[in-house]
């Protein structure tokens, strides 16, 4: 998050301000002044953020908890993040078909349902002010942002600043909701899919209510366990109750342990009940048409297969990923490819 930017000057007290180039609104951590250098000024919303030693306190207790004590906090970075809070009143209209399939077993046919309609809400959207700069956390920011929408007050940038980096934003607010319009079209989209088999048109029209620009206080954290270095995402707001948003956390050789006899404890019980299940064809109890000795016979193994698979992927992980409410997640993709898609997209929604 370390910027390399060109000097400028606050209109209001002349401070001397260090901004990357392509900053739209400049921020004074010496009067409080925020807006453009030649415009009005805009009024800030957000939190204020705790101290780093608040923050370290609650992640090392949360490390204590989850990596154990030989995690040790190397690095505790407080920043003021710029979002853009986009209110739209959204509709979409939308035509297709969905495939049904009816009857009874042995007579099926197919009916083709016409689905037609139209959405009409209020969508509120977070956009990240920032372009290219990846965020570790940052979806999960932006969720704790929409859980906490009425206590957002206006922020005191003076005050922010003794506690935290303030990092200018690179987002008009044109452009922020021009891209609340395509997050609530994509959303809407995926909703219709869903509803369809089909899609023949699907047209939304947003309307701006109103868009806010607020700084949320967020703490990058890297600490280290066993000599190698995992990453934290913390909520770094005053009285937050749960700090930590996203961390990685190692797995320990317990873990590897644990994992690998439930592994073999899922192989075992679906092969037993393989076993049973050949059993009870045998019996003739059931009227065997073809269909329920073929499940009998090839879902056991493919069944096994992907428990031992998706078993030794994580017993073999060098670690996982904890998010709130979702606490045993592999990574999709090495963390270093993780950072580069997303300076490449931006990590926009």
């Amino acid at each position: 998050m370390e910027q390399v930017g060109i000097a400028s000057y606050c209109p209001v007290c002349g401070a001397s301000l260090e901004v990357a180039p392509d900053t739209v609104v400049y921020i004074c951590s010496y009067c409080g002044w925020a807006g453009p250098v030649e415009g009005e000024a805009v009024e800030l919303m957000g939190l204020m953020p705790a101290s780093a030693d608040e923050v370290g306190r609650d992640v090392a207790a949360f490390l204590q908890a989850k990596a154990g004590r030989d995690a040790r906090i190397r690095d505790i970075k407080v920043l003021m993040l710029p979002f853009w809070v986009v209110r739209q009143r959204v509709r979409t209209r939308y035509n297709g078909y969905r495939r049904e399939i009816r009857g009874t077993e042995r007579n099926r046919y197919t009916i083709y349902v016409p689905v037609k309609g139209e959405f009409d809400e209020e969508m509120t959207t977070v956009v990240y002010a920032r372009t290219f700069e990846a965020v570790f956390g940052l979806s999960d920011v932006k969720d704790r942002i929409l859980s906490r929408l009425g206590e957002f007050r206006r922020l005191d940038p003076v005050r922010a600043a003794k506690s935290a980096k303030l990092i200018g934003p690179e987002v008009s607010e044109r452009e922020a909701v021009d891209r609340a319009k395509t997050i609530a079209s994509e959303a809407h989209r995926r909703r219709v899919e869903g509803m369809t088999s089909k899609l023949f048109d699907c047209y939304t029209e947003a309307e701006p209510i109103s868009s806010t620009l607020i700084m949320y206080p967020v703490a990058n954290v890297s600490y280290e366990w066993e000599r190698r270095t995992y990453r934290v995402s913390a909520d770094a707001s005053m009285n937050s109750t749960d700090r930590v948003l996203k961390a990685e956390l190692p797995i320990t050789a317990s873990r590897r342990l644990l994992t690998s006899l439930a592994t073999a404890g899922v192989v075992l019980l679906i092969a037993l009940a393989s076993i049973l299940s050949q059993a009870v064809l045998e019996s003739g109890f059931f009227n065997d048409d073809g269909m329920a000795t073929l499940i009998a016979i090839g879902l056991p193994p493919v069944a096994a297969a992907a428990a031992g698979w998706l078993g030794s992927r994580r017993a073999t992980a060098e670690q996982r990923v904890w998010r709130r409410g979702r606490k045993s997640l592999l990574p999709e993709v090495p963390t270093e490819v993780g950072d580069i898609i997303a300076k490449l997209r931006g990590e926009f929604p």
